[in-house]
């Protein structure tokens, strides 16, 4: 027998031994491959190492024959954070892409909407019946939710279909939770974004930057602080959807040894303060879109200063009276005329009120 068929036989035995079969998981340990030149025998992961001297007793001893082997290895520098071929395969890359696909179809059908009844001058129709314009807000978001219910439920269905795939540890329910919450976010960054532009090209520009700027930074935020990473995730619901599926596929890694994965992807946010972060998100763009919207209300509307919620009148309730109010020389007022004979009538103030 040559020394290459007893390391197979050796290999053989090693994948088939009592402890590999108590880590029974159809999820390969991707999070230590070496195999980067394809040279057959480097891809080993680590644990063999152990393994092979122990088992190697055990074979020479049954068969009866002295087995020789050698194991080079280069040391690997710690740092607070390793690449993984996880994230940087086309796998990887295509399930992302494909991700970002369902997502930013319905925004941008929820941006041509928003702006079309802008231009419309809806928002003005609904002020006179007294409809508050927020509230078409949350019709069209409520229905923009429903289409990301239906794709996010495929989404998660199709993710989980893949035997050896990413996510066969990770619950259902919080997938589609995560993702749901994301598609939220997304919805609230889009309402906010229509009360700034008239033309739908100018807003789906910016949701475009936005996703190609988050795209950028997102390749380098693993370096950064965690509290920097939450405070992008607020502001940016693409960084928010790409963190999202980070955890969710090194959640596989935490499985198997987590100690080991908290000391190298210790600057990875954690999954449900994530969530927490992006509900905390959306109320900020919801404000924030209530506040573009007393500020540039329209063509009709009267705009309020950018300063009003620091005006103690805003927030002082006042009582309005229909009835004509009795001026004190109202037909002193009502009798000058000029030298041609017409009334002249001077007004000093005209607000427009909707409602009753």
């Amino acid at each position: 027998m040559s020394f290459y068929q007893q390391f197979e036989l050796l290999l053989n035995f090693v994948y088939h031994s009592t402890g590999d079969r108590l880590q029974r998981t159809l999820i390969a340990d991707r999070s230590d491959l070496t195999d980067n030149n394809n040279d057959r025998g480097l891809e080993l992961p680590a644990f063999t190492d152990v393994k092979i001297f122990i088992d190697s007793l055990l074979i020479g001893y049954q068969t009866n024959t002295n087995i020789e082997y050698e194991l080079e290895r280069t040391p690997m520098i710690c740092t607070p954070f390793r690449r993984n071929l996880i994230f940087e395969n086309g796998l990887s890359n295509l399930i992302k892409t494909f991700i970002d696909f369902i997502f930013l179809i319905p925004c941008f059908m929820l941006l041509t909407s928003l702006i079309q009844e802008k231009n419309a001058k809806v928002k003005e129709i609904l002020k006179v019946l007294g409809i508050e314009s927020i509230l078409n807000n949350f019709a069209h978001a409520i229905r923009t939710l429903i289409i990301f219910c239906l794709l996010t439920l495929l989404l998660c269905i199709v993710l989980k279909q893949k035997p050896n795939g990413y996510f066969l540890t990770v619950n259902f329910l919080i997938l589609f939770l995560g993702y749901l919450i994301f598609g939220l976010q997304l919805i609230s960054l889009c309402i906010m974004i229509a009360q700034l532009f008239d033309k739908n090209i100018r807003a789906k520009l910016t949701i475009a930057f936005i996703y190609v700027l988050s795209l950028f930074i997102y390749s380098y935020i693993i370096f950064w602080p965690t509290p920097i990473q939450y405070l992008l995730i607020f502001f940016s619901p693409h960084i928010a959807g790409y963190s999202l599926f980070q955890q969710a596929v090194l959640h596989d890694l935490a499985k198997k040894d987590i100690s080991l994965f908290q000391t190298i992807y210790r600057y990875v946010p954690m999954y449900f303060p994530t969530l927490i972060v992006m509900i905390f998100s959306c109320i900020f763009y919801w404000l924030l879109s209530w506040y573009l919207e007393k500020v540039f209300p329209g063509e009709y509307g009267i705009p309020l200063g950018w300063n009003f919620l620091f005006k103690q009148d805003y927030w002082r309730s006042e009582k309005f009276d229909h009835y004509t109010e009795s001026l004190p020389n109202r037909n002193a007022l009502f009798s000058r005329r000029n030298s041609t004979g017409t009334a002249i009538v001077h007004v000093n103030n005209l607000v427009k009120k909707f409602g009753p």
